[in-house]
């Protein structure tokens, strides 16, 4: 497209002499062609004698200077007679003045208005008739706008919608801040998602304003937005409340496909009877998405059923500094996926940090902090409060880092392999720590395990502690005397000991040995064992046999040392 004319400040000139309807060149007073910008543009020629005003002239005409030299004018006679120009006509009443003005006009409007979809000017959703008043029906009105440029602004009031705002690549919606500027969708609208993007799209950025999906007055199942594929999307400082479905959902649909460089920040979601925020990754392309610094609130809200979650992640993730609220029932806060021949094959090394759960616990209906379902995931620095479970983890070689689980039931839940559990903290939980018995290799270390009925359940026997407190997983301990007062040569004797550990050894982790305490045979004996005979969640049992030897009375002391986590 052609660039906009150029143009000056106070460009009006006096025309030397009179002209006639044919003529297409004019001089102007000496050194007023310099009023005037490079050619072309458009100007007004009228009388300046009988008409101050020219629009009163009634032979004004709007010319167009293609040249200029000096105080010379190239002129083009009668332009814009479509919108109220007047066709070219003589210029020469006997003692008039005429002037050349550059003053604004309708083809400078609309070129302006041609050029905003190339330069990005801001176009209002009022100039295409939006009212924002809470009753008119917006939607024609600000789809005319999204159609028409690529930078909508949106000012303050309630914009009533039927739903199915179609986005567009290369677009930037921009309202005046939450609670400020509101899209509502209206009672009984035909339409389920207020914004709806198909197809491959690219840089869209919808920010600063809120989105209410009126779900008391809606039957209808609805996102707030929803896209199916998108690379480039940012959805900054927007509030995303009452929505049939969920809050955000990318990818969500048949056609939905590669979700990448998706930035979710700042945003406020919650009251929806779906996932707060669902991203799915059914191409398995998903790269560079990230949800950053949101508040989120009651997922799964009201009538809604089944399992549903705050955050639902099915492919790479970045997630940081957000707080999910209220998270009860069947609900989940954060659940990232794998292994789904339908939404992907998963949220494999996703990285969550730096967030707080918050919940309440059902006996019936299980609420869970963080699930994951995937593989190769680091958490760190979450904290869960009040939720049945605080951390299950079920895909292999994650990581937990300064967690927290101030839970009801199980602060930490562990079925995969080469899980690693650092630094964490958990407490008030039925049982703090749960290891599956198909877990293999998970590593507890530098853990504090507070007050519970069981601190460690631990079904495995590849299970590896180190340095934790709270927990007692190691211990010296010895038996009370083992006497020999018969004087026999062959002799059996044995004891019960008390481990005091906080987690049931197998034999194979006691290592004992005896030494005599007093007394010793009058001829030297040998002996076979000690041996460990039963482990119990309380006891270690141990027996020791005189093999050969004299006779003689003499006690012996068992040490037994016991490592159950080595």
């Amino acid at each position: 497209m052609a660039s906009l004319d150029k143009t000056k400040n106070f460009a009006i000139a006096v025309v030397a002499q009179g002209y006639d309807a044919a003529a297409v060149t004019i001089n102007l007073s000496s050194g007023h062609g310099n009023l005037f910008p490079t050619p072309p543009f458009n100007a007004v020629w009228w009388n300046a004698t009988t008409y101050a005003n020219p629009a009163l002239d009634p032979n004004r005409e709007i010319v167009r200077v293609t040249s200029k030299n000096v105080d010379q004018l190239t002129i083009t006679r009668g332009q814009e007679t479509s919108d109220g120009g007047l066709t070219a006509s003589a210029k020469n009443s006997a003692g008039a003045v005429y002037r050349l003005a550059q003053i604004l006009t309708s083809k400078m409007i609309t070129d302006i208005e041609a050029k905003s979809v190339d330069i990005g000017l801001i176009r209002f959703v009022s100039e295409f008739g939006a009212k924002g008043d809470g009753t008119t029906d917006d939607t024609a009105a600000i789809q005319s706008a999204i159609d028409a440029g690529n930078e909508i602004f949106i000012p303050p009031g309630t914009y009533l919608v039927d739903g199915g705002l179609a986005p567009k690549t290369d677009l930037t919606i921009r309202g005046s801040g939450p609670g400020a500027t509101v899209i509502k969708l209206k009672n009984s609208a035909g339409q389920a998602a207020i914004f709806k993007g198909t197809g491959a799209l690219e840089s869209i950025t919808i920010r600063d304003l809120t989105l209410n999906g009126n779900e008391s007055n809606n039957s209808g199942n609805g996102d707030g937005i929803s896209i199916d594929q998108v690379d480039g999307l940012l959805i900054d400082n927007v509030e995303i409340v009452d929505c049939r479905l969920n809050g955000i959902a990318l990818g969500d649909s048949a056609s939905g496909g590669e979700i990448a460089n998706a930035l979710i920040r700042g945003c406020r979601i919650g009251d929806c009877h779906g996932d707060l925020i669902r991203i799915y990754n059914k191409d398995n392309t998903n790269r560079g998405n990230k949800i950053l610094g949101c508040s989120l609130f009651e997922p799964g809200f009201s009538e809604a059923t089944g399992v549903l979650y705050g955050i639902n992640v099915y492919g790479p993730i970045l997630i940081a500094d957000v707080s999910i609220r209220t998270v009860h029932d069947q609900t989940v806060g954060i659940i990232l996926q794998d292994d789904d021949v339908t939404n992907g094959l998963g949220a494999n090394g996703a990285q969550v940090s730096n967030c707080l759960i918050k919940g309440t616990a059902d006996a019936s209906d299980i609420s869970k902090g963080v699930v994951v379902d995937a593989l190769r995931v680091h958490l760190t620095n979450i904290e869960v409060e009040g939720c049945d479970y605080g951390f299950q983890v079920t895909g292999d070689e994650c990581v937990l880092k300064s967690c927290t689980g101030i839970t009801a039931d199980s602060g930490f839940y562990v079925s995969g392999d080469r899980t690693k559990i650092m630094g964490c903290y958990t407490s008030g939980a039925t049982t703090g720590i749960r290891i599956d018995s198909g877990a293999a290799d998970t590593t507890i270390a530098n853990c504090h395990i507070a007050a519970g009925t069981t601190k460690v359940d631990n079904q495995s026997t590849t299970t590896h502690a180190r340095k934790n407190t709270g927990w007692i997983t190691e211990a010296i301990v010895e038996t009370a005397n083992i006497d020999n007062t018969s004087g026999s040569n062959t002799w059996q004797g044995s004891a019960t000991v008390a481990h005091g550990l906080d987690v049931t050894p197998t034999k194979q982790q006691c290592n004992v040995s005896i030494y005599f305490v007093e007394g010793e045979p009058t001829t030297p004996m040998s002996f076979r064992g000690p041996f460990v005979t039963v482990v119990d969640a309380t006891n270690v049992g141990l027996r020791l046999y005189a093999i050969a030897g004299g006779t003689g009375s003499f006690n012996l002391r068992i040490v037994a040392h016991i490592n159950a986590l080595p």
